[in-house]
């Protein structure tokens, strides 16, 4: 019984880095969730291609930033000037692969240079 109209066929997940991870799979039918283990924090390129019954390929990529752990920091207050004494906060920072035991702050100038590290 036919059901008209297109239908995904088959797909393709590509995924990669500039360290030279690359993971490549096809499929048939659409495409699902997938659980890939990636090499280390950075910026991965994945593209998803897939071909339908009338043999149209349709081609998207997206880049993903992967970082481990995650740095949430509040800071207090939001503005002031120059005598205004500011705290901040990483207690809502997170790892996902590891307990974190310490944090280290490094202030930096306008111009990119260190001020100074605190931990």
């Amino acid at each position: 019984m036919p059901t008209g109209g297109r239908r995904i066929l088959s797909h393709r997940r590509e995924i990669s880095n500039r360290d030279g991870f690359r993971y490549i799979k096809e499929g048939n039918g659409s495409p699902s969730y997938i659980n890939v283990p990636l090499n280390g924090n950075g910026e991965y390129l994945v593209k998803l291609t897939t071909t339908d019954n009338e043999n149209n390929n349709v081609s998207e990529t997206f880049s993903v930033a992967v970082s481990d752990p995650v740095a949430i920091i509040k800071q207090t207050p939001l503005e002031g000037n120059t005598s205004a004494t500011f705290t901040f906060d990483a207690g809502a920072s997170y790892s996902l692969t590891a307990r974190l035991k310490l944090y280290t702050w490094e202030l930096f100038d306008s111009e990119g240079n260190k001020i100074d590290t605190f931990q």
